[in-house]
């Protein structure tokens, strides 16, 4: 968990937010509230240009309108 999970390479549950750098999922979600997780998607995008990589902001708005048509 945490910083052991950073040290083997594990980076899948990171967040990234204005101002924050880079958090862990876990730290700053540590139960489920909120909204459900529905995807995780790669980019080869970086933190200021992510919403510029169209292809994963389309298959994350995708697997939100999937998620919500199942309900």
């Amino acid at each position: 968990d945490g910083i052991d999970e950073v040290k083997q390479g594990k980076y899948y549950h990171f967040f990234y937010g204005p101002g924050d750098g880079v958090t862990n999922q876990k730290w700053v979600f540590p139960e489920n509230r909120g909204f459900p997780l529905v995807g995780k998607f790669n980019s080869h995008k970086g933190h200021v240009a992510l919403l510029t990589d169209l292809e994963s902001v389309g298959k994350a708005m995708l697997a939100i309108v999937r998620a919500e048509q199942q309900n």
